[in-house]
């Protein structure tokens, strides 16, 4: 008899618990990063309450994640759309107005862009090394997995900057999208790379178009002393290095940026 009553204790204990969970409002994180290709319900939700969105039956899937160096926003709207079919699950969420998705990812070690640039150069016969002092501060490059294998594959001469660029990639092309980076004229470097045949803007004519007019993106506004990011409207479409015109819509502003990334542009706030 008592063991019978001991379990009918417990069933009522944790009746008691999925009572109060059911009854709990579960509040959506506005800011998250995810490490796989889709974005799911409880990406969005702190741990202790990913559990809870499991045990009712509601980890719906929103839709795919950002690439790597880029943000996707999820309104309102959208999740409430992904979730027409439960009703109940809805009104039990606390979703922000907008929810920005980033792409999980490891940091690419400076040392290994240098070595990769540095090979560029010396099998172009345009120099015989590269010290770590030649690559110009910029924002960090992700890429799926720890310590990629890198290769530079042009080096041009940028008028507008007066430096150096150079567009590199992992050799495995899933691991890490194209970048951009920047160096002063290294001792030892004979002559312009090849492939310098840009406009006067820096424009590059080769490529693929990573932005297109009318697409959302992250401007990266930067100076010597901050680093903010806004979420902007392109008003043209550009291939990597391209100079292009973004609107921020909440102060209506319009700047020049020169696009870094799919979905990622860069603006110095002290030009």
């Amino acid at each position: 008899m008592r063991s019978i009553f001991e379990f009918g204790r417990l069933t009522l204990v944790i009746a008691g618990m999925l009572c109060a969970s059911y009854a709990q409002v579960l509040p959506l994180l506005s800011n998250v990063e995810v490490a796989r290709d889709t974005v799911r319900l409880s990406d969005l939700t702190p741990a202790r309450v990913a559990s809870q969105i499991l045990l009712l039956g509601g980890d719906v899937g929103l839709g795919r994640a950002p690439q790597l160096g880029s943000v996707r926003s999820l309104e309102r709207s959208q999740i409430l759309h992904s979730l027409g079919g439960m009703p109940d699950l809805a009104r039990r969420l606390e979703i922000p107005d907008r929810v920005t998705v980033r792409r999980a990812g490891y940091v690419i070690d400076r040392e290994v862009i240098r070595r990769a640039v540095a090979e560029f150069l010396r099998a172009k016969g345009l120099g015989d090394g590269l010290p770590a002092s030649a690559l110009q501060p910029a924002p960090e490059v992700l890429a799926l997995v720890q310590d990629p294998m890198l290769e530079a594959v042009a080096v041009n001469w940028d008028p507008e900057r007066r430096h150096y660029q150079a567009r590199l990639r992992c050799r495995q092309r899933s691991e890490c999208g194209d970048f951009l980076v920047y160096l002063t004229a290294p001792r030892g470097v004979r002559g312009k790379p090849e492939g310098q045949r840009q406009s006067e803007a820096g424009k590059s004519d080769v490529g693929p178009m990573l932005i297109a007019a009318g697409q959302k993106a992250t401007l990266c506004l930067e100076s010597r002393q901050i680093r903010m990011e806004v979420q902007v409207i392109c008003l043209q479409r550009g291939r990597l290095g391209q100079r292009i015109r973004v609107l921020d819509r909440a102060s209506h502003r319009v700047y020049q940026a020169e696009i870094t990334g799919p979905g990622v542009v860069r603006s110095n706030l002290e030009s």
